[in-house]
């Protein structure tokens, strides 16, 4: 299992080396030790000179990984040399939270993940395969990143830890996830986050395979394969008292140790309830939820099983913030958690948001879509009543509401159903433990969104003097009369990312093309097909053309009828002639500005001229 022989023998040496558990299964600390010197016995371990481990960060405390990277220590002993907890955007963890999850491990192994900075992209995934994987809402190649240290620190293993579990952006968490956004950087982050929120977050928890990590993988079997990697996962429950037990763990250098963890899993971490819920308490503790970019876990774990007009309330004593770097908190204080389309407008129209797509996917999974009212209650210490209220929550003081549903200790209060003062709700005592669903819901959720519908009304008329004119709800699709003089149409979407593409000012064309705002993209006015694409992408399919008639009122309108992406591509050289042509206006353009500053820097001259004319016959005069 050496470096130089990883890529070689890759197929061969994908192998489960452990593994153990059931639903019912206990497995101890000491039995997670044994688990782990057996696997890595089988690699001779103890011949490893340069080990890193990277575990989770204390937002898992309960996951165990602190646990296996002590025994992890332990078995290396000074052969380990880095360890880099995979913060992801996290804030870095402080001292105290190291000695508390990691025990004795020395801190001067501890090493900080810096998403924005510290990273190396090591290869792309095609964006064909990330346009199907997200149904064709994303047309742009994802980049898999790492932290430097783990692509260049010539180690001979690299251990990565974590619990699998139900995840709002992963499906299920762990596995390549742990590398790829744990310690990726922010373009990979942001598309990854963006990817999970446009496909649709309810389709996605709870199901190990989905199209975001069909893209991790397809990076780990084309990228990672010179890393000497394995990967320990544990499957955390709890017991009928509510202490924590692990109920699985399983040991490997491929996704089958993943793919069994999440299939046990979804049987100790996932409650499928018959009815959906009118009233939810969930409590945050403290020391793990200090954001509501962490506590917001309430809200992703229980959406599925909570009523329509239905209430969650959150007891968040130790949450203080909103984001968990200073960017993202004021990105949510700005714009608020609110439905999927204000926030899509907000994308559209705001450089800043469109930037930190994982902050844009963030307030879309943290939104009820005004399916069922979300309370955050605060402690006198933590968010006050008119931040909580500013970024579209309710509010409430904490102790009323541990009052309220007669919660003396929310430590101690069991998970399920609670009856006080004749309210029936349902308590849980850590969101991050699990997925709770109401079974209609869910099995709902495994259909597909429906895609955008054409416009029914007309959309312009021949006689209109307006050039390009908007069209249909949200912006779904816009019109104009082409050089020509035809009417033309196209839904609004670009087909690099699913944004709008006139970033909601309805100003589509220039010069006769038609430009997407949000990242330069150039498409021709007649057939919607690409002349330029962004940078670093190759042509983009074409826009998605409309067909009209026109009616016995001479009104162009646009039937209800099915639309299909076009794969009408323009050659080359009829390409290169529209951009030539592009490039001529924008080079008369520069011409007619610099004439303009000119002018402007001649008025200028006359005017102090004038000015000084003026002063010095005012002084002869004196």
């Amino acid at each position: 299992f050496n470096q130089s022989k990883r890529k070689d023998w890759s197929k061969i040496l994908m192998v489960v080396y452990y593994e153990e558990g059931s639903p019912t299964a206990e497995i101890t600390d000491k039995e997670l030790e044994y688990a782990l010197a057996t696997a890595l016995n089988k690699l001779k371990g103890k011949e490893k000179r340069n080990v890193m481990l990277i575990p989770p960060d204390f937002t898992r405390f309960h996951s165990k990984s602190g646990i296996v990277t002590q025994h992890a220590y332990n078995y290396f002993g000074e052969n380990v040399k880095d360890i880099m907890p995979a913060l992801g955007t996290h804030a870095p963890m402080t001292e105290q939270e190291i000695s508390k999850m990691f025990g004795n491990v020395p801190h001067e192994l501890f090493r900080v993940h810096d998403w924005r900075n510290d990273v190396v992209t090591i290869g792309e995934v095609p964006q064909d395969l990330v346009r199907e994987a997200s149904d064709g809402q994303v047309n742009e190649p994802w980049p898999a990143q790492l932290n430097k240290l783990i692509w260049e620190g010539n180690h001979d293993l690299i251990i990565s830890i974590g619990q699998v579990v139900p995840h709002e952006v992963m499906g299920m968490a762990n596995y390549n996830k742990n590398l790829f956004v744990g310690t990726g950087g922010s373009d990979a982050i942001n598309f990854s986050h963006f990817i999970g929120a446009v496909y649709g977050m309810e389709r996605m928890m709870g199901r190990a395979n989905n199209p975001l990590r069909r893209i991790l993988n397809y990076a780990s079997d084309n990228f990672l394969q010179k890393l000497p990697l394995i990967y320990v996962q544990t499957v955390i429950g709890r017991r009928d008292d509510g202490s924590v037990v692990t109920r699985g763990v399983f040991i490997g250098d491929d996704d089958e140790c993943f793919t069994k963890a999440a299939a046990l899993s979804l049987k100790v971490n996932f409650t499928l309830l018959p009815a959906p819920l009118d009233e939810v308490v969930v409590y945050l503790d403290p020391e793990e939820f200090k954001t509501t970019w962490l506590g917001n876990k309430s809200i992703y774990r229980t959406r599925m099983a909570i009523a329509d007009q239905g209430k969650l309330v959150v007891l968040a004593p130790g949450v203080t913030h909103f984001g968990e770097d200073k960017q993202i908190d004021l990105l949510i204080r700005k714009y608020g958690y609110r439905t999927t389309p204000e926030v899509l407008a907000h994308i559209h129209a705001n450089r800043d948001l469109m930037k930190n797509l994982s902050a844009a996917a963030h307030l879309i999974h943290g939104s009820s879509e005004n399916r069922f009212k979300i309370i955050y209650a605060c402690s006198p210490t933590g968010l006050q009543k008119d931040e909580v209220e500013g970024v579209g929550f309710e509010y409430a003081p904490l102790q009323t509401m541990l009052d309220y549903y007669g919660i003396k200790d929310p430590t101690n209060t069991s998970d399920g159903w609670h009856t006080v003062n004749g309210r029936h709700f349902y308590y849980i005592s850590n969101p991050a433990m699990g997925l709770w669903a109401y079974k209609g819901r869910f099995e709902a959720s495994f259909q597909p969104t429906s895609s955008v519908p054409p416009p029914t009304t007309p959309l312009v008329s021949h006689n209109t003097n307006e050039a390009c004119l908007d069209a249909g709800n949200r912006h779904e699709a816009f019109a104009f009369i082409d050089s020509d003089g035809s009417p033309v149409a196209f839904v609004n979407r670009c087909t690099h990312v699913a944004l709008e593409l006139d970033l909601n000012d309805a100003d589509f064309l220039m010069h006769g093309v038609i430009q997407c705002k949000a990242h330069g993209a150039l498409f021709d006015s007649t057939t919607g097909a690409c002349l330029r694409p962004p940078l670093r992408c190759k042509l983009l399919r074409p826009l998605i053309k409309i067909p009209l008639e026109i009616d016995s009122n001479q009104n162009v309108v646009a039937y209800n009828q099915p639309l299909r992406p076009t794969e009408s591509y323009v050659d080359n050289e009829y390409r290169q002639e529209k951009l030539k042509k592009l490039q001529k206006q924008f080079n008369l353009e520069a011409v007619d500005a610099q004439a303009e500053i000119d002018r402007i820097n001649q008025r200028s001259l006359e005017m102090v001229k004038k000015a000084r004319q003026e002063r010095q016959e005012k002084l002869f005069k004196k």
